[in-house]
């Protein structure tokens, strides 16, 4: 499936790797129909989601996220709680003191500035002054930035993590485990925004489960066929027969 004629615009020695992830944007899609299925938060509920998953899984964040949620009335309310109080609140979701405090300053910080606890007047900025906003939060780097600014406002950027690098080396996308900067171009470049958050979250779940650090599933990766890691291991599994 051609993305809206982006590759079109790209460089040509560009266009190729292009269509490389074009080709595994679909087979995520396709492979994983479920972790397929985005949920679109407000800019502040995705921001907490973001403290709250750091260090931690997607299912303890999301615990921990809605427990926060069935607790206070709204963000304003959890302001004003002691950051110990939250902390049990969150119980499960690890480094739970730190995490408290933390969004506690945040939604601190958000009030002094703003006089409410709330962050939809960010749909109106500059992605620059976004980050320069966001970036002087609190433990709020610049995947967390990039997954805000993709998830819920609508623009197009690859939260980069090292498992992400991982997958762009063993694939062939990029040569080494230093060129995280370049294969976040590469991704930016040939998905568009409207593909970017199922491509997020499906690479996310394909790297935990199959593509993983250690032992990885080449044998049953639904991108294989053109992986230039598993296409190795399974030559060398056939030479071994």
């Amino acid at each position: 499936m051609a993305y809206n004629g982006l590759m079109d615009k790209l460089p040509s020695e560009n266009k190729k790797l292009a269509e490389q992830v074009n080709w595994i944007a679909d087979r995520l899609a396709e492979s994983y129909p479920d972790e397929a299925l985005t949920l679109v938060r407000s800019v502040l509920d995705e921001l907490i989601f973001n403290v709250l998953v750091q260090g931690s899984s997607k299912e303890r964040a999301l615990a921990a996220f809605n427990a926060l949620k069935e607790e206070y009335h709204d963000w304003n309310e959890a302001r004003v709680t002691r950051p110990a109080s939250m902390a049990e609140i969150i119980k499960g979701v690890g480094l739970e003191s730190l995490k408290a405090a933390r969004l506690v300053k945040i939604l601190q910080g958000i009030f002094e500035d703003r006089s409410e606890v709330d962050l939809e007047f960010l749909q109106e900025m500059s992605v620059p002054a976004i980050r320069n906003y966001l970036g002087g939060m609190e433990g709020i780097g610049e995947s967390s930035i990039d997954t805000v600014l993709t998830f819920s406002l609508a623009k197009n950027f690859f939260p980069l993590n090292k498992a992400a690098v991982r997958f762009g080396q063993r694939f062939g996308l990029v040569p080494s485990l230093n060129d995280g900067r370049r294969l976040k171009g590469l991704l930016e470049d040939a998905v568009p925004q409207d593909k970017m958050p199922v491509f997020v979250l499906t690479l996310e779940y394909h790297n935990e489960n199959i593509c993983r650090s250690d032992k990885p599933k080449c044998k049953t990766c639904p991108l294989q066929p053109r992986c230039a890691f598993g296409g190795k291991k399974g030559r060398l599994s056939k030479e071994a027969e």
